[in-house]
């Protein structure tokens, strides 16, 4: 395991208190170096796809509810990543043992922001469908100033929480309660994203 059982106890004790959890320096330096370098080549190869909302044959691309690209990660495909889809099954390890959830998978893409670009309030769960159970959020950006702006915004329990998308910065939150956006950003903004499945992703 990457992170000891004590750590992990104490993030998932605040996700289950507060339905979300904000964590600095999240990934040891090489990993993070090794997800750097992975964004940056697949941004060099054209690689990323503007992306839509809803799912399936719903899929449509709306760019005044959402402006990010991105790429879906696929473990039989990007195996430079393959020591993040270990912690990916870590994240399900844990969140299944200590609170008592029934994970079966997981799946998670690049996502990158233009300037000028956002993400109106919604939640991570589609409409009909229940999959989605926990949200998990890296964020990619070195050197992030306040002046970038481009911060998550969190809507909860009648209150509202801006977070900083500084560099190795992770949250958890879960998909079905966190109504949140993504605020414009004056910067390119990075991030990896993803959820953890009740079911085997289709």
């Amino acid at each position: 395991m990457i992170y000891d059982e004590a750590q992990w106890t104490l993030w998932m004790d605040t996700i289950s208190d507060d339905d979300f959890v904000v964590i600095d320096d999240f990934l040891a330096l090489p990993m993070l170096a090794e997800i750097q370098l992975f964004f940056d080549d697949k941004i060099r190869l054209n690689d990323f796809r503007k992306a839509a909302i809803g799912q399936g044959r719903g899929l449509k691309e709306i760019v005044d509810v959402r402006g990010d690209y991105i790429y879906w990660l696929d473990r039989d495909i990007d195996t430079k990543m393959e020591s993040f889809f270990k912690l990916g099954d870590e994240m399900i390890l844990n969140f299944n043992q200590m609170c008592y959830l029934n994970l079966k998978s997981s799946e998670f893409h690049l996502a990158e922001y233009p300037i000028g670009s956002f993400y109106k309030e919604h939640l991570d769960q589609f409409a009909g469908s229940k999959n989605r159970i926990i949200t998990f959020l890296l964020y990619l950006n070195e050197d992030w100033i306040e002046s970038d702006e481009g911060q998550l915004r969190i809507h909860e329990k009648g209150m509202q929480h801006d977070i900083n998308p500084i560099n190795n910065r992770c949250l958890f939150f879960k998909s079905d309660k966190i109504l949140h956006e993504v605020l414009k950003t004056n910067s390119v903004r990075r991030s990896l994203t993803g959820w953890l499945l009740y079911n085997a992703k289709t």
